[in-house]
């Protein structure tokens, strides 16, 4: 692992100190805990975007307005 020197906000700390008693764990491990989940949500929203773009809003659209179901336009994501 890598170290790096973090400076907090004495407030931001003062939570997190909280947050890390609360869950049982270090202030390194919520942390670590906590930066992981951004990094993964931000993936997620990444990944949407991308989905987004491919989307082929107009076939879905008219496949809707003939009746088929707009979730076997959508089957290929």
């Amino acid at each position: 692992m890598s170290y790096y020197p973090l400076q907090l906000p004495e407030t931001l700390l003062k939570e997190i100190q909280r947050l890390a008693q609360e869950n049982q764990v270090s202030i390194e491990q919520w942390l670590l805990s906590a930066v992981t989940e951004k990094i993964e949500a931000h993936k997620v929203v990444q990944l949407m975007q991308s989905y987004a773009e491919k989307a082929d809003y107009k076939r879905v659209l008219m496949q809707s307005l003939m009746g088929e179901t707009p979730k076997t336009a959508l089957h290929r994501f």
